[in-house]
């Protein structure tokens, strides 16, 4: 019960680790994606500027890049961004001086700092 008050896991918000992991994830994977499309398929140039193939001949079609280029190079760009937030925001919720203490702080920090074998607790 007391372990609840001191920094225990589960005192921590679970939304910061999985945007953390989510993110981390996205990241990995859309910078996987950016790299396949400018060294493998060549839809990119190095700068990151779309380079389409040339149009079908007697057409006049102009090739603009498609909702998976769109959203990859999004990704890769936002992913870091939430990684690094969410890994400073995890952090912060885990410091002891952001946990939650109960009305009787002074009691329970009392109760903590006695050696092991001298913790009775008072019902009330």
């Amino acid at each position: 019960m007391l372990s609840h008050f001191v920094g225990h896991p589960s005192t921590r918000s679970p939304l910061w680790r999985r945007l953390k992991w989510i993110s981390a994830i996205l990241w990995i994977g859309s910078w996987s994606v950016v790299y396949r499309e400018i060294f493998h398929w060549h839809h990119m140039t190095t700068s990151l500027r779309f380079n389409p193939p040339a149009p079908p001949p007697g057409t006049n079609i102009q090739p603009r890049p498609g909702l998976p280029l769109l959203s990859a190079l999004a990704a890769a760009a936002i992913a870091p961004i939430v990684f690094i937030v969410s890994v400073i925001m995890d952090r912060v919720r885990r410091r002891p001086s952001q946990i939650h203490r109960p009305d009787r702080a002074g009691e329970v920090s009392a109760i903590r700092n006695r050696p092991p074998s001298r913790i009775f607790l008072r019902l009330p």
